[in-house]
């Protein structure tokens, strides 16, 4: 295990970052525990907008996904199939 001491500065890795929820949660458990996030990479940056963090934000790759409302999906995708991504939910 490890131990986040009180004011120890923090670098917060990520693998891809969509929305931003979990880095965030992340971000407010570290803080709970009297850490400091000084500092966010990801490996893949997926969102679609730019994302506001109190610190800095860097990412090795920037991709361009997407997000349709369900009335609004192109043809060309309406025929493939729905596969929800993340891993939020796995059990």
């Amino acid at each position: 295990g490890f131990e986040i001491k009180k004011n120890q500065k923090i670098l917060l890795i990520e693998d891809v970052l969509t929305t931003g929820k979990s880095s965030n949660e992340s971000v407010e458990c570290i803080n709970s525990f009297g850490g400091r996030v000084i500092c966010l990479a990801s490996i893949i940056n997926r969102s679609s907008k730019d994302l506001d963090f109190n610190f800095p934000f860097i990412s090795l790759l920037k991709v361009d996904a997407p997000i349709f409302l369900e009335n609004n999906i192109p043809p060309e995708l309406k025929k493939l199939p729905a596969v929800k991504p993340g891993s939020r939910f796995i059990k």
